[in-house]
């Protein structure tokens, strides 16, 4: 199945890529190490509320262990910045994936030159699409109990899909709330997280794990919307 380079109005509310890794520095040192490196690229920053927990008590809960501490902003981009995680996100706007990989790439570079990790514990990539109808209703996927149609009423279903290469993390809901440009907007999510673990510790391997996870993330997106649905928002090949 050929894919879509693109549908209109593109339903992306927020794309992301994550890496967690494993410092060989002091956690509260990553941010410093890092910011030198980026500081011209990224001049805006700000830090999160979570700082405002005591240190010891952050390391030991492991909801917070990847938590990021600081983020920082430029256009259309947000980098956040934690003891054990960076990601790079947009922030207003989808500007498609040839246009995102330069800024993934700059980043990367300077996450290696950084020097600040043992080694790659989980690389990511994450798409969260919204749209303004019952997504349900034009999906491949058929929700039916006897004479339930649960695709008419309030749903939401969660995943786990294990792929050649990457594990997907999928969930859809048919109520849900995103923020797009500051307002605060009510239809169906597809949510897709795409991930490998452990990839090798090298630069040029850890960015091609990153393209495999968002080809097998574009693929599940488009395999479980129905042909027609698709063809109706303007696809472009």
């Amino acid at each position: 199945m050929k894919l879509p380079q693109k549908i209109s109005p593109c339903p992306v509310v927020e794309a992301v890529v994550e890496i967690r890794f494993e410092p060989c520095v002091p956690g509260d040192a990553v941010f410093g190490l890092l910011y030198t490196g980026i500081r011209e690229d990224f001049p805006q920053s700000e830090a999160h509320p979570v700082l405002q927990i005591p240190e010891m008590i952050r390391d030991q809960d492991p909801m917070l262990r990847y938590t990021p501490h600081y983020k920082l902003l430029k256009d259309n981009f947000a980098l956040q910045i934690g003891p054990r995680v960076l990601s790079i996100s947009t922030v207003s706007g989808y500007p498609g994936w040839n246009s995102f990989t330069p800024m993934i790439k700059l980043i990367l570079g300077k996450f290696f030159a950084a020097n600040i990790a043992k080694n790659i514990e989980r690389v990511g990539v994450r798409y969260i699409n919204l749209f303004d109808l019952n997504i349900f209703q034009k999906m491949s996927i058929d929700f039916k109990s006897n004479d339930v149609d649960f695709r008419l009423n309030s749903s939401t279903v969660s995943s786990t899909v294990l792929n050649d290469k990457t594990i997907s993390q999928l969930r859809i809901s048919n109520e849900a709330k995103a923020i797009v440009d500051g307002k605060e907007m009510s239809g169906s999510i597809i949510d897709i997280d795409t991930y490998v673990l452990s990839p090798d510790y090298d630069e040029k391997n850890v960015f091609e794990k990153i393209e495999v996870c968002h080809v097998d993330e574009k693929n599940m997106f488009f395999s479980i919307l129905l042909p027609e649905f698709i063809a109706e928002h303007a696809p472009e090949y």
